[in-house]
């Protein structure tokens, strides 16, 4: 075996062409157009209607169309792969487009049926197959309109001198966007962005493939609530600028799973 199994499960089906020795399948001149619905990748995640072109020759296996119907969406890509057993130098492009949240939470492990929100997302990625340390690329996503999850993290943060801003005991998280680079085992951005009905939140480092943490994340009230004062009129508006202003800045630690949050200093420093 030159690539490892593709975690696919499902039947494609289509016409082949293939000259060569049998015995010999780095040598094939092979063309297959396939497809299947549905197919499942790691048991998981769904493709309704599988369309996909390979083709094999001079020990590279090249897949130049690759179309399915996701959760609501559309997924597309093309690919490479050097047919070398010493180096199975890989590249490959990958968008999705409008994907359904609601529709994909409930094959997410553990599930999400209160995932909501309509997802796109790219990333172009190449390096060495079974070697993720040479993995690099970029990419972005965004999801709009969603329901991505609710913390009480920022309860205190609704507790001001003279002014209690509602709508902080419980944040809802609503939008999401971040381009990223990957390299070292690690995804790296400079511009997560979380948009929250109340409070809304920048992050900057890293996600190992791992899933570890190590981010640094920035805090401010959401436009809402800005607005909010505004509206309130009086000392509102002031109270909630000046606020703003000593909002701390956080780190953000452990995986993705279990994530630990700590204080890490304030935008104008302490008394």
């Amino acid at each position: 075996k030159v690539l490892p199994p593709v975690p696919l499960s499902g039947v494609l089906s289509g016409p082949f062409v293939l000259s060569g020795a049998w015995d010999k399948p780095l040598d094939w001149d092979l063309k297959i157009d396939a497809e299947g619905a549905p197919i499942r990748i790691q048991n998981t995640f769904l493709i309704d209607k599988l369309q996909l072109q390979i083709r094999v020759k001079d020990r590279r296996l090249e897949v130049p169309y690759l179309h399915g119907n996701v959760y609501g969406g559309t997924l597309s890509s093309q690919s490479s792969f050097g047919l070398s057993p010493a180096n199975i130098a890989f590249r490959g492009q990958l968008a999705l487009n409008n994907l359904d949240l609601s529709k994909l939470g409930g094959d997410l492990t553990p599930p999400r049926e209160d995932l909501r929100g309509t997802l796109i997302g790219k990333l172009s990625l190449e390096g060495q197959w079974l070697a993720p340390e040479t993995y690099r690329g970029d990419g972005a996503v965004s999801i709009i309109q969603g329901f991505l999850g609710q913390t009480t993290q920022f309860k205190a943060m609704g507790h001001l001198p003279l002014l209690k801003v509602e709508g902080l005991d419980v944040v809802t998280f609503e939008a999401l966007s971040a381009d990223f680079q990957v390299h070292d085992k690690k995804v790296h951005t400079q511009d997560l962005t979380l948009l929250g009905d109340s409070v809304d939140l920048s992050l900057r480092g890293t996600i190992g493939f791992d899933e570890s943490l190590d981010m640094a994340m920035s805090i401010q009230y959401s436009d809402a609530v800005i607005q909010g004062a505004r509206l309130t009129g009086g000392l509102a508006p002031l109270v909630v600028q000046q606020a703003e202003k000593y909002i701390s800045e956080r780190h953000v630690g452990g995986t993705v799973k279990a994530p630990v949050i700590e204080k890490t200093s304030t935008r104008q420093g302490e008394r």
